[in-house]
């Protein structure tokens, strides 16, 4: 009798795919990075969209992400700036804001959030 294991082929990055939502990286871990000032980081031009839509501060920011189930997730995409770090992307309505969030773990394992503004 022989057996024959089928593998799909995965690109598995630093912190792997997370296959039970679809997303790379797992939600929770990003919230609790993001709860950490000495984990957490935010793009400045995450910083300035988020402050445009009436969310002026990180804590603001956090709050929405806080929110975040993985009924939100949309889709994972490659960094424009490194190919070897994969962002997450999720999409949630919040104070009558449509809004686009994506998040990623860096290379020093901190969470960021690049992006923070409608979607286009």
């Amino acid at each position: 009798m022989s057996f024959y294991i089928i593998s799909e082929e995965v690109n598995l990055k630093k912190n792997g795919p997370v296959a039970t939502t679809g997303s790379y990286y797992d939600l929770n871990k990003i919230k609790k990075l993001l709860e950490n000032p000495e984990t957490r980081d935010f793009t400045e031009s995450c910083l300035d969209d988020a402050e445009d839509l009436g969310y002026p501060t990180e804590i603001d920011i956090i709050m929405v992400i806080e929110k975040l189930t993985n009924e939100h997730f949309s889709e994972t995409v490659e960094s424009f700036k490194n190919s070897n770090l994969m962002q997450d992307v999720y999409r949630i309505r919040d104070r009558n804001n449509d809004l686009y969030i994506k998040l990623q773990i860096n290379s020093n394992g901190d969470g960021v959030v690049i992006s923070f503004h409608e979607p286009y």
